[in-house]
């Protein structure tokens, strides 16, 4: 990455590590939660739904 000339990483180098982070949790916990709800929303719907 980018690089101030002192031999430390630029401060924007954390936050861009920091949001790829919360992106993963964020899709794996989406993945759960629509696993989880599926049965209910698809006997609300009177469907039969696959995952």
């Amino acid at each position: 990455m980018g690089n101030t000339g002192n031999g430390k990483p630029e401060a924007g180098f954390g936050l861009l590590i920091l949001s790829i982070s919360l992106a993963t949790f964020m899709s794996g916990l989406d993945g759960t939660i629509v696993n989880s709800a599926l049965p209910t929303i698809s006997e609300s719907l009177m469907a039969d739904l696959q995952w």
